[in-house]
């Protein structure tokens, strides 16, 4: 969990401060020896422009998971990340767009644009666009199910 200035980086270290402005959560839980990954952010009294930065980085996510189905390769979704963050007049990601998971948190695909793995039917991985700014960040992360038709957030 991070909050204020904190959310500005990917990866925080924790403090003992008062939560405010945006809040950065980002959990997951084991079932049957299976995890889950999932990032939201809330807003104690933050602004205007952090709303509209965490807005934007949802559409970034809605229009790749929208887009999954008629991509072949891996580097395929990393790619529409970096196209999309223009679009949407966000800054040059940072971090990768996602990761498999399973039975680990962080297994294979990598999802970057350097990977030359096909997308496979019913592929389980994270979506998780990310945009800082220096004075806050906001991230949206979700586990999704690869279909050839449609994907699915679980």
């Amino acid at each position: 969990m991070a909050s204020a200035e904190r959310t500005a980086f990917p990866h925080w270290r924790p403090a003992d401060k008062k939560l405010k402005g945006t809040v950065t959560i980002d959990y997951g839980v084991r079932y049957k020896d299976y995890c889950a990954d999932i990032t939201r952010c809330f807003f104690l009294g933050a602004s205007k422009e952090e709303k509209d930065l965490y807005d934007k980085v949802k559409g970034v996510f809605g229009d790749i998971v929208d887009s999954l189905p008629s991509f072949e390769y891996v580097k395929d979704v990393a790619d529409a990340y970096k196209m999309l963050n223009k679009k949407y007049g966000l800054p040059k990601p940072i971090h990768s767009v996602g990761h498999g998971i399973g039975l680990e948190v962080h297994e294979h695909p990598k999802i970057n644009s350097k990977s030359k793995e096909k997308l496979k039917e019913n592929m389980v991985f994270t979506i998780e666009p990310g945009a800082y700014l220096g004075k806050f960040g906001a991230r949206y992360e979700d586990v999704i199910v690869h279909r050839k038709r449609k994907a699915f957030v679980l």
